[in-house]
């Protein structure tokens, strides 16, 4: 086996270890593990500085589905636990998977590798959440990312990133961020490829940085219908079937036209073809949300003769962003044109989204604002004595989105190019009879899309009513039209309301 440099002293290769072990059925490990994943496993752990410094540091491995992308992370975790020399630093290692579920079968699946081989459990002991050495204490965490805030600023062994492709941000690879003084770390990041290939999500950045081949300490392992780093794997007359599935047999091929045949076409090229495309069960249609993406505006001006309606998604600041949307229906084309998108993203003092939206909206001279009931009765409090008035909306973020999906598949609606925005529209998702955004994504800017659509087909359905302005002097554009005093709003609050929109409370 070739190897640059000198390994550390008692260190073992990955082959020598993989040889002592059983898979969970019964069989030698080795029996299971193809050529090219043992050609994986020895490039990322079994290269050396002359030093004896491990060459990588960090590697990402891609692949279709059923190809033992998480196998794989598990067994390089298992491996760096149990039989990596580190008598300075330890062996301290930790799995963060996207989601709750991922976790358990990651852990579940490293439960059953050690059940298996009596090598492993007379040494390794198993906790509810992870494994520990019995001799030295160190330990392998396997917890879903959002519980991973106790692993911040640790020094590890290895640490593997399991589903990378659901971080849509930098902030858990910052928080995560290697340990600068120890020189034998290693992350492994596995994933499919992501919802949208954007730059700036850690995915495509850093795919894009393997193919450029500029960090020596990092390795890109890529099996897509598009591309491979494998040489095996570039003949451009291979299928892509073949050049995205690595672990190939004429079980694999019978599975493939079954698949083709089962799932919609964006679905089946993401899962079976490593190539972008939304997730399984995704809301919308993937082509009608970038079709409504108008390419370049990132907002639009205030235009005094328009009629603007405004809707908000807010939080309580800590883990999820506020978000104001503001937008019409043009005259002409009777779209739905979504004029500005204003963001506090997390963390923030909610007092502070409520502020800023006041003064947003009243410079937009519009004064109705339309959200659903979180916090009860806190944030229209807050409106009205600012001078909004913050109407309830009492439907399920799901009606929300099916007021949104007939309006994006007929074309009847024009989103700003936020990339954020349509992340979040393509990382929706039907499940269990609701919509809900896919783990390690969020939903909050599509959430005040989705309302604004909501109410500007509401008001379609029910015929023009009049919009409420404040108009505190006479120079407001509106004040003949619209135009009650500040003090007559005050006065009548939600009976006002209910007054001047006609008897219907939103």
């Amino acid at each position: 086996m070739k190897r640059i440099g000198r390994p550390p002293a008692g260190a073992i290769s990955p082959t020598q270890f993989f040889s002592k072990l059983r898979w969970i059925d019964g069989r030698p490990l080795p029996d299971v593990i193809e050529p090219y994943r043992v050609a994986i496993f020895n490039s990322v752990l079994w290269v050396f500085d002359e030093d004896g410094r491990p060459k990588i540091n960090m590697a990402l491995t891609g692949r279709a589905k059923k190809c033992w992308k998480t196998t794989d992370l598990v067994l390089a975790a298992l491996y760096r636990l149990t039989v990596w020399p580190s008598p300075s630093h330890g062996n301290s290692s930790a799995i963060v998977a996207s989601d709750l579920d991922q976790a358990n079968d990651d852990l579940d699946l490293l439960k059953k590798l050690i059940d298996r081989n009596p090598i492993l459990s007379k040494t390794i002991e198993l906790r509810v959440k992870q494994v520990i050495r019995k001799d030295t204490g160190d330990r392998l965490d396997i917890l879903p990312s959002q519980d991973a805030d106790g692993l911040h600023g640790k020094s590890f062994c290895f640490l593997g990133q399991d589903e990378f492709h659901t971080q849509n941000d930098y902030r858990m690879v910052e928080a995560l961020a290697q340990d600068p003084l120890r020189l034998d770390t290693l992350t492994w990041m596995a994933s499919y490829s992501p919802l949208v290939a954007r730059p700036g999500t850690p995915i495509v950045d850093f795919l894009e940085m393997g193919k450029l081949g500029e960090d020596p300490r990092f390795y890109l392992s890529w099996y897509g219908g598009d591309f491979s780093t494998d040489p095996d794997f570039q003949d451009p007359n291979m299928a892509p079937e073949r050049r995205a599935n690595p672990t190939w047999d004429a079980d694999r091929e019978a599975y493939l036209k079954q698949q083709r045949r089962r799932l919609p076409a964006a679905q089946y090229k993401r899962l079976h073809l490593n190539l972008p495309g939304p997730a399984k069960g995704a809301k919308f249609d993937p082509e009608a949300v970038l079709a409504a993406v108008a390419k370049g505006r990132k907002r639009l001006a205030f235009d005094p003769t328009l009629e603007y309606i405004v809707a908000c998604d807010h939080s309580g600041g800590q883990n999820d962003a506020a978000v104001l949307a503001i937008g019409h229906r043009d005259p002409e084309s009777e779209r739905i044109v979504l004029d500005l998108l204003q963001v506090y993203a997390s963390p923030h003092i909610p007092r502070d989204a409520v502020n800023g939206f006041c003064a947003t909206m009243k410079s937009w001279n519009t004064f109705v604002l339309h959200g659903d009931n979180y916090g009860g009765r806190v944030f229209s409090s807050d409106y009205r004595t600012r001078g909004i008035s913050y109407q309830t909306l009492t439907v399920s973020k799901s009606i929300l989105y099916d007021a949104l999906e007939p309006a994006l598949a007929d074309g009847n609606v024009e989103l700003l190019d936020i990339p954020e925005l349509v992340d979040e529209a393509l990382g929706l998702i039907e499940k269990n009879g609701k919509t809900d955004h896919v783990p390690g994504m969020f939903d909050d800017r599509i959430n005040a899309v989705a309302a604004l659509v909501y109410i500007a087909r509401k008001r379609e359905a029910e015929g023009p009513w009049p919009a409420i302005f404040v108009a505190t002097n006479d120079s407001h554009p509106h004040r003949d039209r619209w135009a009650p005093d500040y003090n007559d709003y005050h006065a009548g609050s939600s009976a006002w309301v209910r007054e001047r929109t006609g008897g219907r409370d939103w």
